[in-house]
């Protein structure tokens, strides 16, 4: 896929998605505003998924390091911050399935430092709109994510030894009707690990 025919545009910091009847915002530089300004048919704003914050009060991620397109994929890479030794990346796609809207997202964190825990917490809200609308950890990374309430998630909420990488895949996805959804996670959890840079 050429960046030409790819979901996103990147200007600065600034990612806006156009795929299908779907739209939405990501600034780049504000990882716990999430992908906004969603819409459904150039409908009223229905809500955000995947913004992230660190679970510690007083934690920051750090500034954006990298950010670029890659065919469907948005990919930001974040320094550490304060209160907040890990290097953060994430990995937004999007992709139309015949009326339905998919967007996978896979966050992985590093640490320098030995006997860390991080925790960062991903919550998304919508309020009521023409689609349905699901989302949900992968379960086979279930050890590296809880479930806190709806629409929100905790991350790598476990003991992280110096140089190891962990990985967590999310699904959102955006359909007409519930059937759809369900057929579109159901690929979701058959498809293999994504591969990275």
């Amino acid at each position: 896929m050429s960046l030409s025919n790819s979901p996103w545009r990147l200007t600065a910091n600034t990612a806006d998605l156009t795929c299908g009847p779907l739209t939405g915002r990501v600034d780049l530089a504000a990882p716990q505003l999430g992908l906004t300004s969603l819409r459904w048919n150039k409908n009223d704003q229905i809500g955000a998924i995947w913004q992230f914050t660190p679970v510690e009060p007083a934690a920051r991620i750090g500034g954006l390091e990298d950010a670029y397109i890659r065919g469907a994929d948005l990919v930001a890479t974040y320094r550490p911050g304060p209160n907040f030794p890990y290097r953060l990346e994430v990995y937004w796609s999007a992709a139309q399935h015949d009326s339905a809207v998919l967007l996978r997202g896979l966050v992985s964190i590093q640490t320098p430092l030995l006997d860390t825990n991080p925790e960062v917490e991903v919550a998304s809200y919508m309020a009521t709109s023409s689609s349905a609308f699901r989302e949900a950890i992968h379960p086979d990374d279930a050890a590296h994510g809880t479930e806190e309430d709806s629409g929100k998630h905790k991350l790598f909420a476990h003991f992280m030894e110096k140089g190891v990488i962990r990985r967590v895949r999310l699904f959102a996805a955006f359909a007409p009707s519930a059937d759809e959804l369900d057929a579109l996670y159901a690929d979701f959890l058959s498809a293999p690990l994504p591969l990275t840079k």
